[in-house]
């Protein structure tokens, strides 16, 4: 299916229906991640100062990028 040009295709093909499928499944991917990854950074006693202190730049770069 690589290739095929989605907005090309009628919503009454079956390639259309499959990508639309293959879309639902996959558009939650990235909230869930950041709330599995929230969750392990959250579960430990962190001092949030602290925290932003020694991984500021990190964030920033991240940000910036």
């Amino acid at each position: 299916m690589s290739g095929i040009k989605w907005y090309a295709l009628s919503p009454d093909t079956t390639s259309w229906q499959v990508l639309n499928l293959y879309e639902t499944l996959v558009r939650g991917c990235v909230p869930i991640f950041f709330m599995i990854s929230g969750r392990f950074l959250l579960s430990k006693k962190l001092d949030i100062a602290r925290f932003f202190k020694k991984n500021l730049l990190k964030i920033i770069v991240v940000y910036v990028v």
